[in-house]
């Protein structure tokens, strides 16, 4: 959702052809989005808390995050 947002501000400021495409595949990223919140709305339905949730999501950030840079761009708030 973050990149859908960097993309859609740099294709306001600057509209162009190459920043519209930009825009479009950011916005094909939305569909990773919806599925994930769905599979994580069915976990809690099999009683998976919001905490064990929270746990599985750090435990897979720091998995696929091969330096401390990469870990701290994933929560780091950029505006």
């Amino acid at each position: 959702m973050r990149e859908h947002l960097i993309a859609k501000q740099i294709a306001i400021a600057t509209p162009s052809e190459h920043t519209a495409d930009g825009l479009r595949r950011a916005e094909i990223g939305l569909f990773d989005c919806q599925d994930y919140d769905i599979y994580q709305k069915r976990l809690m339905q099999l009683g998976l808390t919001e905490n064990e949730l929270s746990l599985m999501r750090l435990r897979a950030i720091e998995a696929h995050a091969d330096t401390l840079h990469e870990v701290v761009a994933t929560h780091e708030i950029r505006y």
